[in-house]
C-alpha cells in the first residue's frame, strides 16, 4: 500500500510526545490540498474553527487516518511525519447514539470523553482527535463543557489533542491558555459563490455560512409561499 499510493514510512522518534507533518492528505480525496500538522508539548491543543464545508473533519479524518497508520508502522498519506508514539489514541469523529441501550448523543459524547479522562488518570501518553464535541447539547452547556475539558486536558503532560468547534467563544474564554494552537479555514464570499481553497491558517475563524447555505440551497421559498398570515 505505501508503494501503491505513495505514502511515506513515518520516522519514530524519542522524547515528550508529539506529532509533525508536511503535506498531510486525506488518501481518499482526489486532488487533495495537503497541510502541516505541529503538535508538541509547547502546543498541546490545536484548537481548529471554520465554517461548515471548509474542511475541518476531512482535515480530522486525515490526522487521525496518519496517525493510526504511522502507529502501526505502516506508510502515512504526507510528504514527512514524524511522531513519538503514544499508549492510547481515540477519536471522536462519528459517534452516534443507541436506541437499545438508551443512549443518547449527548451521552455518546461524554462516554467518549469519560473515556480518554480515565486512560489520562491511568497514566501515559495520549493523542485524542474530536470533532465538535458536545454539539448534542444546548450552545450554552456546550460552551461550559468544552471549556473544562480544553483545560483540563491542556494541562495534561505528555498528552496531545486536536478539537475542532463551530463554538467560537471559546477562543475568548482560553484566550490565556499557551497551550493551545488555533488554526482555521476559511471560505471565500466574493464573486456571489462560496469557494474554498482548503488550506489551514493560524488563528481563528469568525465566518457564519448556515444562513446563507439555506438560501442557496432555496429552503426557505417553499416555506414562505403561499404561508398562513399571522
Amino acid at each position: 500500500m505505501t508503494r501503491k499510493y505513495d505514502f511515506v514510512l513515518p520516522d519514530i522518534e524519542e522524547g515528550p510526545l508529539r506529532v509533525r507533518a508536511e503535506g498531510l492528505a486525506h488518501p481518499l480525496v482526489s486532488d487533495a490540498i495537503a497541510n502541516p500538522v505541529d503538535l508538541n508539548q509547547n502546543h498541546r491543543m490545536l484548537f481548529l474553527t471554520g465554517p461548515n464545508m471548509a474542511g475541518k473533519t476531512t482535515y480530522l479524518r486525515a490526522c487521525a487516518t496518519a496517525v493510526y497508520l504511522a502507529h502501526l508502522g505502516m506508510g502515512v498519506p504526507a510528504r514527512r511525519f514524524h511522531f513519538v508514539p503514544a499508549r492510547w489514541l481515540f477519536s471522536s469523529i462519528s459517534l452516534s447514539d443507541e436506541l437499545r441501550g438508551g443512549i443518547s448523543y449527548f451521552r455518546a459524547e461524554a462516554l467518549r470523553v469519560k473515556a480518554v479522562a480515565q486512560a489520562l488518570a491511568d497514566g501515559g501518553s495520549v493523542i485524542s482527535i474530536m470533532d465538535e464535541p458536545f454539539k448534542g447539547t444546548n450552545v450554552l452547556d456546550a460552551l461550559d463543557a468544552a471549556r473544562a475539558i480544553m483545560e483540563r486536558f491542556t494541562a495534561r503532560a505528555d498528552c496531545l489533542f486536536i478539537f475542532s468547534s463551530h463554538l467560537i467563544e471559546l477562543n475568548e474564554q482560553l484566550a490565556h491558555n499557551d497551550r493551545i494552537d488555533c488554526r482555521y479555514f476559511k471560505a471565500d464570499e466574493s464573486e456571489g459563490h462560496l469557494r474554498f481553497d482548503y488550506v489551514l491558517r493560524s488563528g481563528v475563524s469568525s465566518q457564519r455560512l448556515g444562513m446563507r447555505v439555506l438560501r442557496e440551497e432555496g429552503v426557505p421559498e417553499p416555506l414562505d409561499a403561499n404561508a398562513d398570515d399571522v
